[in-house]
């Protein structure tokens, strides 16, 4: 009689433990509302580089702190770094909040590291006019030269954009033909073939094809509603604007040659300072262009 107490007492337990993770993993796959009401809006309309990884980073931090309930990227770039990309990506992954990708105006582009970029967004928008794709890795404007080196970068690519892409139910395919065929698309064809999410020209289109979208943030899943929100434009502060100059390489490569000009210059006729003290400056400038010094240190 004990043991059949025993035995019924386990019964009970074990019944008990599978309802209960029956319980849990219906609650955590159930869907929450959240509703949108003040919106942080970046801007990128330049090349990817570390000032715009800091502008980003800044960005999220403030719309973490400040209580706002999604971050807009307004995207207009022809590629830039992939290490700086992939650190974006990261940012993305580990936010909390819906992140949303508007390529835009029309005529704008993400091309290249925008085109992963976009990838791993919760939603990704276009507007008519505007293309995405061509983002095979090149290096100073070339194609890598060497053939196992260039296999490599462009393997890494695909897998990366796949998995961001598969993730965000978007079609992971054509994701990867933008990496290993330079393949780009419009606006229109995009959204038909299952790249983005929705067509929209306007703020108030947009708003209206986020309502009722549902998303996954981390594994859990949320339904947005978002009737007027409040827009809250997020700027790049002064150093920022001055390292997004800087990144252009040929800006940085004139600096470098203009600087050890003016440093000959000034060993071959010592004493007055001026063209040497101008010629350090254009280096270190130089130096952070070529990601070769931290901006905190060149401003040091």
């Amino acid at each position: 009689m004990r043991n059949l107490s025993v035995f019924v007492y386990l019964v009970i337990t074990l019944w008990n433990l599978v309802l209960w993770s029956a319980f849990a993993s219906s609650e955590s796959e159930r869907e929450q509302t959240l509703q949108i009401k003040r919106i942080l809006e970046v801007e990128i309309n330049s090349s990817i580089n570390p000032a715009t990884l800091n502008y980003l980073d800044n960005a999220f931090k403030i719309a973490h702190n400040d209580s706002h309930e999604l971050i807009l990227i307004k995207l207009n770039t022809p590629g830039g770094l992939i290490s700086t990309t992939k650190d974006i990506l990261t940012l993305i992954g580990r936010s909390e909040l819906p992140i949303v990708v508007w390529v835009t105006p029309e005529g704008a582009s993400a091309t290249s590291a925008g085109a992963i970029i976009a990838s791993g967004a919760h939603l990704l928008f276009m507007s008519e006019g505007t293309n995405i794709g061509a983002a095979t890795p090149v290096e100073l404007g070339k194609d890598l030269d060497s053939k196992d080196l260039r296999s490599k970068a462009v393997n890494d690519l695909v897998a990366l954009v796949e998995g961001l892409a598969t993730a965000r139910h978007r079609n992971s395919q054509l994701f990867a033909k933008m990496v290993s065929e330079a393949s780009s698309f419009p606006a229109s064809e995009a959204k038909e073939k299952g790249l983005i999410d929705g067509v929209t020209n306007s703020s108030k289109e947009l708003w209206q094809a986020l309502n009722n979208r549902t998303i996954e943030i981390q594994g859990k899943k949320f339904t947005l509603e978002a009737q007027d929100p409040v827009i809250t434009k997020f700027e790049m502060d002064f150093g920022q604007k001055l390292l997004n100059i800087l990144a252009n390489p040929q800006l940085a490569y004139i600096l470098f040659i203009l600087g050890m000009a003016l440093l000959y210059f000034e060993m071959q006729a010592p004493g007055g300072f001026l063209a040497g003290s101008i010629g350090a400056i254009f280096l270190l400038f130089a130096a952070i262009g070529f990601q070769v010094l931290p901006v905190n240190w060149g401003g040091m």
